[in-house]
């Protein structure tokens, strides 16, 4: 029994640190990391784990992930942290398979709202749209 004790607590730090780096399976604490690593300006980092992967795949057809980062650090990434940010005081709707959430956001200087969306995917949220 104190071997498999032991062995719990040397290896817990280990597998913690393996999955540092994937988004969190829960939505409320995804849209927080995301929120975390734009505001620490990891662009890079936000795109690879919060974008969807079959929106990014076709993004990347046409260009490539450092001018994506580029575009993100001039001018959306204070965008998508603010969106980021109205979405936890929002209550998304939920797909009937509950593996897609939509909060309606307002955008400054628009007269309609706006939709984020995040998709499920392999069981960790991704931002879609």
């Amino acid at each position: 029994m104190r071997i498999l004790i032991a062995s719990a607590i040397l290896i817990s730090p280990f597998a913690a640190t393996a999955q540092a780096d994937e988004p969190p399976s829960d939505l409320t604490k995804a849209v927080a990391a995301a929120i975390k690593l734009l505001e620490a300006e990891q662009y890079e980092k936000f795109i690879t784990t919060h974008a969807h992967p079959g929106e990014l795949n076709k993004l990347l057809q046409t260009r490539t992930l450092e001018e994506l980062v580029r575009k993100v650090a001039k001018n959306k990434g204070k965008h998508l942290v603010a969106a980021l940010k109205q979405t936890q005081s929002l209550e998304p709707k939920l797909s009937e398979s509950g593996k897609k959430a939509t909060y309606l956001i307002k955008i400054p200087n628009r007269t309609a709202k706006q939709s984020m969306v995040f998709e499920k995917v392999d069981d960790i949220w991704r931002i879609r749209n």
